[in-house]
Parts: C-alpha cells; sequence; structure tokens
C-alpha cells in the first residue's frame, strides 16, 4: 500500500501528533519515513524525534507548503502526512495554511492529522 512516508514537522504538538500516527503507519506498513523540516536548524529535539520513531530527517529552506509537496514528490513517497494547525477559521481563507495548501498540490496521498 504504501511504502514510503514523508511527514511535516515543524516541531508544534500537531505536528509532533502528526509523526507519532507517520512512525505508526511506516512501522504497520514496514515502510521508509523521512521526518521533513522547513525553517531554521531546529537543533537537538529534531535529531531526538527521528530517534524516538526511526525515520531519517530533511531540514529544507523556503516556503513549508512548497517544500513538503517537493519533498513527497522528489523523495517518491507514497504518503504525505501533515498535522492539521492552521485548518480552521477566517484566517485559513486569508492566508491560507501549510495543509490546506499542500492539499491542493500534492499528487499523492495525503493525511492530515488532528
Amino acid at each position: 500500500m504504501y511504502d514510503r512516508i514523508v511527514v511535516g514537522t515543524d516541531l508544534s504538538e500537531t505536528s509532533l501528533v502528526a509523526c507519532r500516527r507517520a512512525a505508526e503507519l511506516s512501522r504497520a506498513l514496514q515502510a521508509d519515513l523521512e521526518l521533513v523540516h522547513v525553517g531554521r536548524d531546529p537543533g537537538p529535539r529534531l535529531r531526538a524525534v527521528a530517534e524516538e520513531h526511526g525515520g531519517r530527517v530533511s531540514v529544507r529552506a523556503g516556503d513549508p507548503a512548497d517544500e513538503l509537496v517537493a519533498a513527497a514528490r522528489g523523495d517518491g513517497a507514497t504518503l504525505l502526512v501533515v498535522g492539521s494547525v492552521g485548518m480552521r477559521g477566517a484566517r485559513r481563507f486569508l492566508l491560507g495554511s501549510v495543509p490546506d495548501r499542500v492539499s491542493h498540490h500534492v499528487a499523492t496521498d495525503l493525511l492530515i492529522v488532528r
């Protein structure tokens, strides 16, 4: 079903829930897991999350939604997992949120975790 799972994380609580869910799926399906962080180097905290979940880590610079879509496409992901932060309220319609924008551009299956 899924053999390569990419999960986006900004180390927020919601994204850590997404990491846990992606890790559970990768273990159950024996799929490769990659944690993608976009922004400044998060230091040892991201490495600790990756060690906890057994995934490979990528740190990227740029627009988070664009980078997550590119990571899923470039790494041949079969599933992209993101947290639902920013999916509610008027702000989503004004600015757009990472999960919302990703959902319109990703070519693979997408799991948005609450």
